[in-house]
């Protein structure tokens, strides 16, 4: 076809002699300017390719995305693919192993293009796993899978973007706990999803509840007879989503309204039950909630003034002895349980002010009145930061006994952050982990394993591999990893 790019010179056997050099004048013109283009669109494509991608890491640090790994650029063509797993590296470090769950992987968000972003699935090393599609959002995830919503539909997906079961599939309306709580963030990694289905007609509402495992299998089958809709809670779209709150264990805490006045109940999921607390004392229970702590082995812990309560999931109230603290004052902290040999649970807990270590069992193992302590995350030892009166400031871990690991090591006066091997951090004052100031990483007999090179870096610790990460004054961004063990 004449003018075509595809278009061939005429056979030259047929043509005069003249009109031989001016086809072959022509097919070189032709291959010259062929040649040309494509070396111009070769110089184009390199000068003009896209601006490095960057995923938001959850710390709200940038970090450096592979944009010509096969997930980025499926990514931006808008098409969803899971790469093959590539080998990686012997000598490389999984840099991003400080964001990943258990499975090895977290959820975060990759730049697309200008003010457009799309949620992703992480792994360790960097590499894109999974993108969502377009119009698709992730509204929660946690330990290898989460729960997404594109238009109507809702999903339950694995990290590498299979499908578990979707709203469609279910034939229900909607997932509850779905707000992004440690609490909802708990409760799918323990291998819940909580559906509600809605039925409207003139008449009114009517719904329907049960609760899934992340196999797709029903642990409570849907049913308007479920005892969570005959509670006395009031129940709409938005409760389901976002009011009741998961506290461990397979239970989850409602607030109902008895007798005019708002009160609490347990629903035990495996049990399929609600109960009530039984305690004549004036109980919190909510206010306790708010704190977020689990129950552990069937038990948790209340506070209020100088009283501590022990919850237990069938409903049983205990109250302990009074200790240190203001009356009145209904402020509560756990830092954490620890599960004995002989199926006592001990905790640490906080009334506002002072700590104490308490035991089911045993009772109160040792109360810390008259010390001013800071107090970390506690799973069977705890970092402690202890101020004494000239406001000098000592480091210790406190044992399942109460006692410390170790004689409480004095911190010089620059440093504002503690951490132990195993990634428990504490602060001076209460100093969050990013504020400026030196940070250590002290071992369990009181040495110093690592001093942060840096005041405005954050540490983080993993398998013997510190990460210290920042913007320092001097604008140079500093990302170093240092193997202290192994």
């Amino acid at each position: 076809m004449r003018g075509s790019c595809n278009e061939l010179p005429t056979p030259v056997l047929f043509m005069k002699d003249n009109d031989i050099c001016k086809v072959w004048k022509g097919v070189f013109m032709r291959k010259i300017f062929h040649m040309a283009a494509a070396l111009v669109a070769a110089f184009l494509l390199v000068s003009c390719a896209a601006p490095s991608e960057e995923e938001r890491t959850p710390s709200g640090t940038q970090s450096p995305v592979n944009v010509n790994s096969p997930a980025a650029t499926a990514e931006r063509t808008g098409s969803v693919s899971t790469p093959s797993p590539q080998p990686h590296e012997k000598n490389k470090l999984p840099q991003y192993e400080f964001y990943a769950d258990k499975t090895g992987h977290y959820q975060s968000s990759l730049h697309v293009s200008l003010g457009v972003y799309r949620d992703a699935i992480i792994d360790a090393y960097g590499e894109t796993v999974y993108t969502l599609p377009e119009n698709e959002e992730c509204l929660l995830y946690a330990d290898g899978y989460f729960l997404s919503k594109a238009g109507d539909t809702q999903y339950l997906k694995k990290y590498d973007g299979s499908v578990v079961f979707s709203t469609e599939t279910l034939g229900v309306t909607g997932f509850g706990l779905v707000n992004g709580s440690s609490a909802d963030k708990k409760f799918l990694s323990d291998g819940y999803v909580l559906a509600y289905k809605t039925n409207e007609s003139y008449a009114g509402v009517n719904y329907e509840i049960g609760v899934l495992d992340t196999n797709g299998q029903w642990v409570v089958p849907l049913a308007d007879s479920n005892p969570l809709l005959s509670s006395g809670m009031e129940c709409s779209q938005n409760v389901f989503e976002e009011s009741l709150i998961y506290v461990g264990e397979g239970c989850l805490v409602l607030e109902v309204r008895d007798g005019g006045q708002y009160d609490a109940r347990l629903y035990d999921i495996e049990q399929n039950r609600v109960v009530s607390f039984q305690s004549d004392q004036d109980i919190s229970v909510m206010e306790y909630l708010a704190e977020e702590a689990w129950f552990e082995n069937g038990v948790s812990y209340d506070t209020y003034g100088e009283t501590i309560y022990e919850i237990h999931n069938d409903g049983k109230v205990r109250i302990h002895g009074s200790v240190a603290g203001q009356e009145d004052i209904a402020v509560f902290t756990v830092y954490g349980f620890h599960v004995n040999e002989d199926g006592s649970v001990t905790s640490l807990i906080s009334n506002g002010w002072n700590s104490v270590l308490i035991n089911n069992k045993k009772g109160i193992v040792r109360d810390f009145a008259g010390m001013d302590m800071e107090v970390g995350a506690f799973d069977g030892t705890a970092p402690v930061i202890i101020a004494n009166s000239e406001g000098t400031n000592y480091f210790s871990i406190v044992r399942l006994d109460g006692e410390f690991l170790f004689e409480p090591v004095k911190l010089a006066e620059d440093v504002i952050y503690v951490m132990t091997e195993n990634g428990k951090g504490i602060g001076v004052d209460d100093e969050p982990s990013y504020s400026h100031g030196i940070k250590l990483i002290i071992d369990d007999t009181g040495g110093i394993l690592y001093t942060s090179k840096d005041p405005s870096t954050k540490l983080y610790i993993s398998n013997g591999i510190v990460r210290e990460v920042g913007e320092p004054i001097n604008g140079d961004k500093i990302n170093e990893y240092t193997r202290i063990r192994g």
